[in-house]
């Protein structure tokens, strides 16, 4: 073949006309081509050509891979974006081409799309920026019902502005729109607007007072600059841990803080340049509106709204009087029980979380709308067998389609294929692999909004009438879109592998029996079954060699690769082995002939065939031989945590006292969760510190910050009662929010404590400061609290029916709820820190009355 198909050039001719180039031109490129090749030549016309001795066959390579989609063979062809292309509309454009082409295929041929990942993304932005709409507006109407219309309205303004600002320098932070930074937004949505509450309420003051628009912009502003700038570096403080997260979750939960660091900065500087100079203004809108002819509308609106506001006014000063001014003073008059009442308070809901009435579930599964079903048979099994266990699963599958309405009720299509693991591959990073004994089913179920069961329910049914499946080494079913990695995997490593099968073994029988935990397996690959040739000394003898042999037994099984053609944009191996009827059974190999010095001499002769077990893998770690055990949970019986948890401290410890060179190592989701969680809190005692270094710079004291930052641990009782009433586990996510919510508990105290070091320094009493500033900045505090709380409202209502956005609830609720008792902690527990601590410097300082007389700044 190779001598009579080709294409050489010769050099070139140089004559007086010019160059001539010579080439020698026989090419051969289909198989006909191939099949005409001569063989043998002779002078008196004998002529034996390739075909004449060989099936010359054009057709693709031999492989185990196989697709079936919805009962019919078929080839899957993905899309990917590339660089900056947009997902959303790279996938508009393939479903164009799709619908478009389809008329256009051959009979028999049908074109669908299948496993559109953009349906997903979109749905998610769809479902956030539905939220943060309504955020947007119920924050609003929040502010409209306690301020006035104008300064509402300006406040509110500063929200668009402040993410205005971040969406133009997404691109140069390396932040996409995504899932992730849509809901940074709605988490940032009711905290932006704190400071322009603040900063709105106070101008608002000086403007009743009688001052000036201008004047009252400008001291209004003034006089809550700095407890308003070092509110907002608190809470950017306060996010920042989350950026020294580690593993998988770092590189999702970095945006987190990017997105609200850069909102809250562009928020400051909206508020202190922007906002006093549109209040010092009289409106524009509502002059050029009554220019129109709509004054009378703006006045009956004005006149109606007017008395909805001072209605609310009105209850909230009766409020403040009858209710919340009593309460403080009765917990200023008693303020050691109310210490100790908030303590305890603590410490009950501490206990609440370590005896696991509050239950702990690092990252919760992601439901999504697809079912994979991987199954691994042991190495050497044929095509056949993994076909019958793929028809045995696909069986299984059309049951559960029956059972839920038949095809398109809540199942929409199923993908079968074998040799290949390729969902399996996208989604676990780089898993699965290839080969005749494995193979995959991905079941694509309506949109969750569309049917009336789960997917966790159909995982389960199918999972179900499949049953056990002994063959199989390895068989696991899983929906989850996003997950931090295996519930449960254990890595064993030693240097005897049969100490490790041993040991696998003896962990996989004890998992067995913990209710809720499925799928389980071991990584230990066993080995193809492997014939191993020796060359006899006779056929030494007669000049036969290990490499002849090698040779032409790789030859007739594996292929002699002849030559490579390019045919348009392929290359096309051209292979001359054995046909595949003589390469399919043992007898083949026996019947096989040698050929040594003009002879043909079967196998037998010249050949030891010794029957072994081949090795398909060998895993180390750190030098070591390493065999993983793993297996899922199902979280409607059991948490991974306190398994995880049990495991490392009785179960695996008293198996390896068996397995003396045994030793294991927590991977999965332990792994991650150690690689997150321990990042995190060194961070969150760092940003505790700045917190400290910027509350004591501004107020120059070492002792203040201590009361407003004693308020932290309090807060998160808000965030785990939260947690309580909405039936929810703590997660990281939940952790995260409440690292967040140590900068919204912070912003309160800190406007609180600022107006009574004002007072104070006004000549007024401890006691009298701390009662006017809770009624001065008492509406401040509520509409800062309510608007968090708000804003984040939809979000968790939304998450609550959402399967998908389930995850991103916790940290709303940490966050949320963690901010209305942030109400309640800055209205009565800082002040009644703020008197604690007058009485202990009393108590240490030398009992004369000038200690009385101390500015606040020294405290």
């Amino acid at each position: 073949v190779r001598q009579g198909s080709l294409d050489v050039p010769a050099g070139d001719l140089t004559t007086s006309a010019g160059d001539v180039l010579l080439r020698t031109r026989g090419q051969a490129y289909r198989g006909d081509d191939f099949a005409v090749l001569p063989l043998i030549t002779r002078a008196d016309g004998v002529r034996l050509t390739v075909g004449d001795v060989a099936h010359v066959r054009d057709a693709f390579a031999e492989v185990d891979d196989a697709a079936r989609f919805d009962g019919q063979p078929s080839v899957v062809v993905k899309v990917y974006r590339v660089g900056d292309q947009n997902a959303l509309e790279l996938a508009a454009t393939v479903r164009d081409y799709v619908a478009s082409a389809k008329d256009g295929m051959p009979a028999g041929i049908t074109l669908t799309v299948w496993n559109d990942f953009s349906t997903f993304l979109r749905g998610r932005i769809d479902l956030l920026v539905n939220n943060a709409v309504q955020g947007f507006f119920l924050v609003f109407l929040v502010l409209a019902l306690f301020l006035r219309f104008k300064l509402a309205f300006w406040v509110s303004v500063g929200i668009p502005v402040s993410f205005f600002g971040c969406l133009m320098l997404m691109p140069t932070l390396d932040v996409t729109i995504n899932m992730i930074s849509l809901f940074s937004f709605i988490l940032v949505l009711g905290i932006v607007v704190d400071d322009a509450i603040v900063i709105g309420e106070n101008v608002h003051t000086w403007q009743a007072r009688g001052l000036p628009p201008g004047e009252a912009a400008k001291k209004g502003t003034l006089e809550v600059a700095l407890p308003v700038t070092v509110a907002v570096l608190t809470a950017v403080i306060a996010f920042m841990p989350m950026m020294f997260i580690e593993g998988f979750m770092g590189k999702i939960f970095r945006v987190i803080p990017i997105i609200c660091v850069t909102t809250l900065m562009f928020s400051l500087i909206e508020t202190q340049l922007a906002l006093p100079a549109h209040l010092s203004h009289p409106s524009f809108t509502g002059t050029l509106l009554q220019r129109l002819g709509f004054g009378p509308a703006i006045a009956w609106c004005t006149h109606h709204w007017g008395r909805v506001q001072g209605a609310m006014n009105g209850g909230l000063q009766r409020f403040v009087a009858r209710v919340y001014q009593p309460i403080l003073e009765r917990c200023l008059a008693w303020r050691y029980t109310t210490l100790a009442a908030f303590t305890a308070l603590v410490v009950v809901t501490g206990g609440m979380v370590v005896s696991g009435i509050v239950g702990w579930s690092f990252f919760p599964e992601v439901e999504g709308d697809h079912i994979i079903v991987s199954y691994s048979l042991p190495p050497g099994a044929s095509k056949q067998q993994s076909e019958a266990l793929a028809r045995r699963i696909e069986a299984a599958a059309l049951k559960v389609q029956d059972e839920t309405g038949g095809p398109g009720a809540a199942v929409s299509h199923l993908l079968v294929t074998i040799g290949s693991q390729p969902m399996r591959g996208q989604r676990d990073r780089g898993a699965g692999g290839s080969g005749a004994n494995i193979g995959e089913l991905v079941m694509a179920l309506r949109p969750t909004q569309e049917r009336t069961v789960t997917t966790r329910e159909v995982e389960q049914r199918w999972r179900a009438l499949t049953g056990p499946v002994p063959e199989a080494r390895e068989l696991t079913f899983s929906s989850a879109v996003a997950s931090a990695g295996e519930a449960i995997n254990i890595q064993l490593s030693g240097h005897d592998m049969r100490a490790l099968v041993a040991c696998a073994n003896a962990i996989k029988v004890c998992l067995a029996t913990i209710a809720g935990v499925h799928s389980i397996t071991d990584t230990r690959a066993s080995g193809k079954r492997e014939l191993v040739l020796g060359l006899k000394p006779e056929a030494e003898a007669l000049g036969l060699r290990e490499a002849d042999l090698a040779r032409q037994v790789r030859q007739a099984f594996y292929g002699e690769e002849a030559q490579r053609v390019q045919r348009g944009r392929d290359e096309v191996k051209v292979m001359v082995r054995y046909p595949e009827s003589e390469r399919r059974a043992l007898g083949d190999l026996d019947q096989m002939r040698i050929r040594v010095d003009g002879q043909s001499l079967p196998l037998s002769e010249v050949a030891e065939v010794v029957s072994g077990e081949g090795y398909t893998l060998i895993s180390r770690a750190e030098r070591e031989r390493i065999v993983n055990v793993k297996a899922g949970v199902d979280p409607a019986l059991a948490r991974t945590s306190e398994i995880n948890a049990a495991l490392q401290q009785t179960a695996l410890p008293d198996i390896l006292r068996d397995f003396p060179g045994v030793s294991f190592d927590m991977e999965g989701e332990a792994r991650e969760q150690q690689e997150s969680m321990m990042p995190l809190l060194v961070g969150f005692a760092g940003s505790l510190v700045l917190i400290y270094v910027v509350i004591a710079v501004s107020f120059r004291s070492y002792i203040l910050p201590m009361v407003i930052m004693g308020a932290i641990p309090f807060g998160v009782i808000g965030a785990v009662l939260g947690h309580v009433v909405m039936g929810l586990d703590l997660t990281i996510l939940s952790i995260c929010g409440v690292v967040a919510l140590s900068g919204v508990v912070v912003n309160d105290s800190i406007v609180l404590v600022d107006f009574v070091n004002a007072a104070r320094a006004e000549g007024v009493p401890l006691t009298q400061a701390i009662r006017q500033a809770g009624a001065r900045r008492f509406r401040p505090i509520l509409l800062t609290s309510a608007t968090t709380f708000i804003g984040l409202v939809p979000v968790i209502i939304a998450g609550r029916q959402e399967v998908q956005a389930q995850f991103l609830v916790p940290m709303a609720v940490s966050l949320g709820f963690g901010g209305v008792f942030s109400t309640v902690i800055s209205l009565i527990l800082v002040p009644t820190s703020y008197l604690v601590l007058d009485d202990l410097r009393r108590l240490f300082s030398a009992g004369d009355d000038a200690a009385h007389a101390v500015a606040p700044a020294s405290v």
